[in-house]
């Protein structure tokens, strides 16, 4: 029987103080088989770079895989709510 992903989506926006911390707890859980999305709503702080940095840690082919979304406040936002249900299975 093959272990079911389970998706952990987390918001980003001007959180670089917590967002290490919010990670590292992530990634630090028993169950591995972990996608984590990190939505980033067009920060203007370090957040987008910290993301940046995990990602290549723990991109594609690694466990957990993490995925960074950046979207923009000019984009509407009815188009990323869907997105990890819609599209991250053809990531």
């Amino acid at each position: 029987m093959q272990t079911k992903i389970i998706s952990v989506i987390v918001p980003v926006y001007n959180v670089m103080n917590y967002l290490k911390q919010c990670l590292d707890s992530i990634i630090q859980q028993t169950y591995t088989n972990l996608e984590i999305i990190l939505v980033d709503d067009g920060s203007t702080d370090q957040s987008g770079s910290i993301c940046d940095s995990y990602k290549e840690l723990h991109g594609y082919g690694n466990q957990p895989h993490i995925f960074h979304i950046r979207y923009f406040p000019e984009s509407p936002l009815k188009m990323y709510r869907n997105l990890p249900a819609n599209s991250l299975q053809f990531f």
